[in-house]
């Protein structure tokens, strides 16, 4: 049986030469006056945006379904991170004030059967379809806006 978690376990080795693409560091940096800490990374992967956030003096913390990306990060940048689910998070209601959700996180939440399909088709999604994928999991937005790689959605 395959695991969500595995698809991330066979991509944790080769991670480091994309983990700057989608919610890279310049997008990060114009973004750092919309961020309250404590900020938590749902989809921390192996830390790129966690241990930016530290560096800018942010109490942040990091999970991860992928017990491989949790490793890495813990050798690459000292990071330790919570293996969780993001749909079944270990922490009370209004531990963190900002939430940053990877992109896999999001595509994935709604997605779960399609998942095996993830390394042939990967989802990543443009405007209209994140605003549908919201929809879907009846979130609300308070704004969208495009930001180099990436897109921000403040719920």
């Amino acid at each position: 049986m395959t695991r969500s978690s595995d698809y991330w376990d066979a991509l944790a080795p080769h991670h480091s030469s994309i983990e700057n693409n989608y919610l890279d560091l310049p997008s990060l940096r114009r973004i750092v006056h919309d961020i309250h800490q404590p900020v938590l990374v749902v989809g921390a992967g192996q830390g790129l945006i966690v241990a930016e956030l530290r560096k800018n003096g942010f109490r942040s913390d990091g999970v991860d379904l992928s017990s491989e990306m949790i490793r890495y990060a813990k050798a690459r940048r000292g990071l330790t991170f919570v293996e969780a689910d993001a749909r079944a998070m270990p922490f009370g209601g209004g531990t963190y004030e900002t939430l940053i959700y990877a992109t896999g996180v999001v595509d994935f939440i709604g997605d779960e059967e399609q998942i095996n399909a993830a390394p042939e088709r990967q989802p990543y999604r443009n405007e209209p379809e994140i605003r549908n994928l919201f929809k879907r999991l009846a979130i609300p937005m308070k704004k969208l806006e495009a930001s180099g790689s990436c897109y921000i959605v403040q719920i």
